[in-house]
């Protein structure tokens, strides 16, 4: 079985110069752990995740919080984002992104075709295939 069967295809991305409170919000409100980052030309540029935000925070707790928010309004993704992000074609076979996931810990891989964004495989996603496995339903 190949990624693109199984990889979540409806992806919200982020922009390297969008507002960090405004991916801020965007992550509360959805209930994502993870955002893409991708140029104009659908490149994969960073990656947004809890962490990445946890640690502006973090870096910014001597501050009140009008201090913060203002801070929080003038950096943009880019300021936090992971940089080295590790990407997987879509013809990668399933279980060779489960082992590189489990091998290198990553909870999320950005998936490209020709090196543009086109998906995104979480460990939820492998939740779902182990779940429907359980229950002896082909994945």
């Amino acid at each position: 079985m190949l990624l693109r069967e199984r990889m979540t295809t409806d992806v919200v991305t982020l922009g390297p110069d969008d507002a960090l409170v405004a991916a801020d919000e965007l992550m509360g409100l959805r209930g994502f752990r993870h955002l893409p980052v991708v140029d104009g030309e659908g490149h994969v540029v960073g990656l947004l995740n809890r962490v990445d935000m946890l640690r502006a925070l973090v870096g910014a707790g001597a501050l009140g919080a009008r201090e913060l928010l203002l801070q929080k309004s003038m950096m943009r993704v880019r300021d936090v984002m992971t940089r080295r992000v590790a990407v997987v074609d879509e013809d990668t076979p399933l279980v060779d992104v489960a082992r590189r996931m489990r091998e290198t810990r990553h909870s999320c891989l950005p998936v490209v075709r020709e090196g543009v964004l086109v998906g995104l495989v979480t460990e939820a996603d492998f939740v779902g295939v182990a779940l429907e496995l359980l229950q002896g339903e082909k994945p």
